[in-house]
């Protein structure tokens, strides 16, 4: 049998437990970084970041920034995904966070 919600739990409240303007505003500081997508389901945050270039060392420094809100949110489980795109680029039912 499954835990009821509570209005006030913190499964009821999961999405307060983080700013998606602290994770757009960490994955902008990439030049390349053009958007940031993001969907959660409860304590599960998918987190979609389109860029203009998926060489390497691009790729490498949105790692590290994803390594760094992997420990700073401990609580929440993150499903990153890095994609080349432009600024026409859209993820179906993700909401958009960041647009350069």
């Amino acid at each position: 049998m499954g835990q009821r919600q509570l209005k006030g739990s913190r499964m009821a409240t999961a999405v307060q437990g983080f700013s998606t303007q602290a994770i757009a505003h960490e994955l902008r500081a990439v030049p390349e970084v053009l958007k940031v997508f993001l969907q959660q389901e409860g304590y599960c945050v998918h987190v979609w970041t389109v860029t203009s270039s998926f060489q390497r060392k691009v790729r490498d420094r949105i790692y590290d920034i994803e390594r760094n809100i992997f420990a700073r949110f401990p609580e929440y489980k993150f499903d990153f995904h890095v994609v080349q795109g432009d600024n026409e680029t859209a993820i179906a039912d993700a909401k958009l966070v960041y647009a350069a």
